[in-house]
């Protein structure tokens, strides 16, 4: 998005840290980076970030919204949509220690192709996408993504970047040396209509800013950004907007359940008044077959400070499938349940000029000694020159 981001269950112990004692299945050590069957809260080890502009095999590193960990190799989605280089991904090196994070080293950069094999064009191309979310499949060396698509300006006027646009979000399936498997099958209800009035569909730049596999590897989950127009309003400084979470059966593609989540009401105040703003879901990340973390992103110009980050524990226990439910209406659902795991303005202190940047994208890393895992988060810096490309590791304490 413009202002803009395995999967088996835990089955050894997470030994004690700092007096923290985390809860066992056997009296083993874990020693792989399966995702934790709880994660309590998150203890902020470091910072590191990488210049803007930075040059990497020729192309321009920035705008990285999503993240993901393979056990080895970290993979960073760039959301450059063919503006300045080829729609792509980049590599990456990532040393996580108790009490220290060391600087990103970039290894490698792929870029993503079609389905014809060829490169994806820039705008206003038709055919032009908007890259968000990637993730890892172990199980076959494989990756997903997501594209947001593209929806004409209200009222009918051109977007001055984007054009007149009319492009469907999707999800696609690709081998790591970026070429096409397959695109999943997605509801009719996410395709851009542009013809209904009053309108229905997803709204421009808040469709699938992310895409993760599920705790048992055996589905792949997208989050909606922002709320189908179709089931209500925004989140602003007085609504709760609610969005749609999709379950995809991996072997077949096809969507399985949606379920709906209320975020937050904007917590930045734009100024002066009537200033742009957004509020949405920027990254999700299952924790169990029931449970997964969900970021929830707020900006606003002229906010103090204009960034607020907060990561949630949301659970899918009691939560109504709203598949066959066109217009959510919230008194007549049950939506997921949610705790608060982190707000990024308690941490602001230990970052560089106590700046909480664009964050899109987060993801399990590596174990700490101790047998605690770690996350890291990313920033996506829209390329541009006020924001900056942020990488905070924590250690996750359950």
């Amino acid at each position: 998005m413009t202002m803009k981001t395995h999967a088996l269950s835990l089955c050894a112990a997470l030994l004690s840290f700092m007096g923290i004692v985390g809860c066992s299945s056997n009296t083993s050590s874990p020693t792989t980076d399966e995702p934790p069957t709880r994660v309590g809260s998150l203890r902020f080890i470091g910072e590191q970030r990488i210049a803007f502009n930075t040059k990497f095999q020729n192309t321009s590193v920035g705008g990285l919204s999503g993240i993901d960990y393979d056990g080895s190799t970290w993979f960073l989605m760039c959301d450059d949509a063919a503006d300045s280089n080829a729609v792509r991904f980049y590599a990456a090196s990532l040393t996580i220690t108790p009490t220290a994070f060391s600087p990103v080293t970039l290894t490698g950069v792929t870029t993503i192709k079609n389905q014809t094999g060829s490169d994806y064009p820039r705008r206003p191309s038709a055919n032009a996408v908007d890259p968000e979310g990637l993730c890892v499949d172990r199980s076959d060396n494989t990756l997903y993504w997501s594209s947001e698509g593209y929806r004409p300006a209200p009222g009918g006027g051109a977007n001055p970047i984007n054009g007149r646009i009319i492009a469907n979000p999707f999800i696609h399936q690709i081998r790591r040396d970026g070429t096409f498997i397959r695109n999943f099958t997605l509801p009719s209800r996410y395709n851009m209509d542009t013809l209904s009035n009053p309108p229905v569909g997803p709204r421009n730049n808040g469709v699938f800013e992310s895409v993760r596999l599920s705790a048992n590897g055996q589905a792949v989950w997208a989050a909606m950004e922002e709320p189908l127009f179709n089931d209500g309003d925004r989140s602003t400084a007085t609504n709760n907007g609610i969005i749609r979470m999709i379950r995809f059966n991996k072997s077949t593609g096809q969507s399985t359940g949606e379920f709906a989540y209320s975020m937050d009401r904007l917590v930045p105040v734009p100024n002066p008044p009537g200033s742009f703003f957004v509020h949405g879901v920027v990254e999700i990340l299952p924790v169990t077959d029931t449970t997964m973390l969900v970021m929830e992103r707020s900006f606003a110009v002229g906010g103090t400070p204009d960034y607020n980050i907060r990561i949630y524990e949301a659970s899918l226990n009691g939560a109504s499938d709203v598949s066959a439910i066109n217009n959510i209406n919230p008194a007549s659902i049950s939506v997921m349940r949610k705790r608060l795991i982190l707000d990024f303005a308690t941490i602001a202190s230990n970052l560089q000029g106590r700046r909480i940047d664009n964050i899109e994208g987060m993801c399990f890393g590596p174990r700490l000694p101790n047998g605690n895992l770690t996350m890291v988060v990313v920033s996506d810096d829209n390329y541009s020159t006020s924001q900056v490309t942020q990488f905070i590791a924590f250690e996750v304490l359950p």
